[in-house]
């Protein structure tokens, strides 16, 4: 076969992954969707390989990730050739989990047909190991398939991911048979059948026992607040037009009921805690007799111990506030996003800061707090937050998870889709109830088994009161960890160590 036929093929198998995940939501391709980059390597071909594996996820990250290109504009000053600059090299760094692929001949030629266990196994290992600045798992795409995500339950999102590149390789193994003129290997086929069945036979059964409990769970009235404006409108906007704005959007639920009123990332450009500001967030409280958690900006006056002069210290907060207007704290941001809420490297060469402009100079918290509501507990991750995995385990005692966020930053793309994908995930995972508030959307409120009970479109006016069933449920994810994607790195670097002691089976195979 040609090589630019090959190549067309590698590249279509990374390019098609923007369209399996949402808005689009062709989540059923991703079962074959790495077969035409298999198909395109060859037994002898090894640097070929490598390139075509590299190629693939190169054109899988600058397709699903085009929205960096806008979000650098809107961040910075910079000129909108150097977000398409950043978009490449982001392309090209995070390529590299794709590397695995071009382990398949190797590994085939060495294990024989328990590649296709293997590979897998070491595929999920990259993509747990290496590091992402968006996190992106190959088996997320599938979070509203309701019993097979069941599975997260007990494996975390990479025991979804490994079924996934499971089914990719055995259809791969049967072409490359088919080549050779060998029968299929009814063997994988088979055991590919059982971990599956077996897989959506445990979403069937827990699925109901999940929902018994939240049937009998207490029911919380939440409001869901939402606004159309763009970043760019926002930013023309004085803060305290804004900071109006979320009276005016909260004052149209009144009467509702609402019990828990949260306000996004950033709604509250002052210290909540300020006297002016304070009084009037405790009239609202009060008159509607609710609780609140609103993002906000946190500025603390402290004094440089080097040079003595005063400074100002950011941080990116969530308050909570009862109902009776007293203000019980708050939480800081612990994961600040690089080049949006900092500039990496900026305190070691300052002028960084001059040559980017527009990125926030925020502190980290250091404190993963729960705030004890009426009668329940709750965590705020705040944007990006709730999809970084390690972080998210030690909110893990809370009743509730409350994920505030601007995704008006990524303008009218993909990206708050897949942000909201990412972080529906916590949900089963943890077995607690997401409760997702973005300023311009989307908002989602996700139970412990992944149904998403209530969703709304970005970019438009949102102002309703929804019930959200505060049950929780145990998850051996929740207990210890990321234990699958542990126990893939140690099959992969068995069946590495396996495959360089065995060395390459000498059985000569057709060729096509």
């Amino acid at each position: 076969m040609q090589v630019w036929l090959r190549v067309l093929a590698a590249a279509a198998s990374g390019a098609v992954l923007v369209f399996v995940g949402p808005p689009v939501n062709l989540h059923w391709v991703q079962w074959v969707l790495y077969v035409p980059l298999l198909w395109a390597m060859r037994e002898h071909g090894t640097g070929l390989n490598v390139r075509l594996a590299l190629f693939s996820g190169y054109a899988a990250q600058v397709t699903s990730f085009s929205w960096l290109v806008e979000t650098v504009v809107r961040f910075s000053n910079l000129h909108v050739a150097l977000g398409y600059l950043a978009l490449h090299l982001f392309g090209l760094a995070f390529s590299v989990p794709f590397l695995g692929f071009a382990f398949a001949h190797p590994l085939r030629r060495r294990l024989g047909l328990a590649w296709v266990f293997v590979l897998p196994a070491l595929l999920v290992a990259l993509e747990f190991l290496w590091p992402q600045l968006f996190p992106w798992y190959h088996g997320v795409v599938h979070y509203r398939t309701s019993w097979l995500w069941q599975l997260v339950s007990v494996t975390g999102v990479w025991g979804v991911s490994y079924l996934v590149l499971l089914s990719n390789c055995v259809l791969a193994e049967a072409l490359w048979r088919a080549r050779e003129g060998r029968p299929p290997p009814w063997g994988a086929l088979a055991a590919f059948v059982v971990l599956y069945v077996a897989a959506v036979g445990y979403g069937a059964w827990r699925v109901p026992r999940v929902e018994a409990q939240l049937a009998r769970a207490r029911v919380l009235q939440v409001s869901m607040l939402q606004q159309h404006w763009t970043m760019e409108e926002r930013l023309e906007t004085p803060a305290r037009v804004e900071l109006e704005r979320w009276f005016e959007t909260t004052a149209r639920i009144a009467g509702q009921g609402a019990e828990f009123v949260v306000w996004p990332e950033g709604a509250c450009a002052y210290n909540p805690n300020e006297e002016h500001t304070e009084r009037a967030l405790a009239a609202m409280v009060r008159a509607e007799s609710f609780d609140l958690l609103l993002g906000g900006g946190t500025s603390e006056r402290t004094v440089d111990p080097e040079t003595g002069k005063r400074r100002h210290i950011h941080y990116n907060s969530a308050w909570f506030m009862d109902r009776s207007g007293e203000i019980h704290g708050r939480y800081d941001k612990m994961v600040p996003l690089p080049f949006g809420e900092y500039i990496p490297f900026s305190k070691t060469f300052p002028i960084l800061k001059e040559w980017i402009q527009g990125p926030g100079d925020f502190r980290a918290g250091t404190v993963p707090t729960i705030f004890q509501g009426d009668g329940f507990t709750f965590a705020t991750p705040i944007c990006y937050e709730a999809i970084r995995h390690g972080l998210m385990r030690r909110f893990r005692d809370a009743d509730l998870i409350v994920n505030i966020t601007n995704d008006a930053w990524f303008g009218d793309t993909h990206c708050p889709y897949q942000h909201a994908m990412l972080a529906a995930i916590n949900a089963v995972e943890l077995g607690r109830p997401v409760l997702r508030i973005a300023h311009s959307g989307i908002n989602m409120i996700v139970e412990p088994h992944g149904r998403i009970l209530y969703e709304t479109a970005p970019f438009t006016d949102e102002a309703v009161v929804r019930p959200l069933r505060l049950g929780t449920v145990d998850t051996l994810y929740r207990r210890l960890g990321p234990w699958f994607s542990w126990l893939c790195i140690a099959v992969s670097l068995a069946g590495i160590g396996i495959a360089l002691w065995r060395g390459p089976s000498d059985r000569p195979r057709r060729s096509p």
